[in-house]
């Protein structure tokens, strides 16, 4: 299952990210910009997404081969998909 974290809860994910990879993540999971992070577990997340807020993109972060997490992945983004459609 995919959920979404706390603003508070973000620093969780700070020992996911890339240490050389880019900063709108890092910010993020800091709280200095605005966006969403999604991951596995909120308890001890091991994979995840990040929804960057202003860019809307995603960056991926934490364990790539996490079965569980790739295979509720494209359920996930379908279901909100479906929620967008149907507000349009």
């Amino acid at each position: 299952m995919i959920s979404e974290l706390k603003r508070s809860e973000f620093y969780k994910c700070k020992e996911l990210l890339y240490e050389q990879g880019h900063l709108e993540p890092k910010s993020i999971v800091e709280g200095k910009n605005s966006g969403r992070i999604f991951v596995d577990d909120i308890i001890t997340p091991t994979s995840g997404f990040i929804w960057l807020g202003s860019n809307n993109g995603f960056i991926f972060i934490g364990n790539e081969e996490n079965d569980g997490f790739n295979f509720e992945l494209n359920n996930f983004f379908n279901t909100v998909n479906q929620m967008l459609e149907k507000l349009v």
